[in-house]
């Protein structure tokens, strides 16, 4: 059994990070003791998940964008194109675990 998701708050998310839906990147919009004011977070390998920190706690960057564009908490994001770090809002659907296994590359 899968264990649930964490929970991002819409607008401490919004506080801390700015999302370009065009793009996909996040931007940190709050300095860390690790990270500066404007770091892009970027996948730690290639075709990897994109995580997010924000008020020290991590979440997957495609969840992130999910809800800092409809303030909703999403089930599953699933990456149209198969690309686990293009988190481009024209890529991201909120689907189901079928639809995401389709997707597979």
């Amino acid at each position: 059994m899968r264990r649930p998701h964490k929970f991002i708050d819409p607008e401490l998310a919004a506080k801390h990070v700015e999302y370009d839906p065009l793009t996909g990147t996040i931007r940190l919009l709050v300095a860390t003791p690790r990270l500066p004011v404007g770091h892009v977070f970027s996948p730690k390998y290639p075709n990897t998940y994109v995580s997010v920190s924000i008020a020290g706690v991590r979440y997957a960057a495609h969840r992130v964008a999910w809800v800092l564009m409809t303030g909703e908490q999403p089930n599953i994001v699933d990456h149209d194109n198969g690309i686990k770090h293009d988190n481009r809002w024209k890529n991201l659907n909120n689907g189901t675990h079928s639809d995401n296994s389709r997707n597979t590359v």
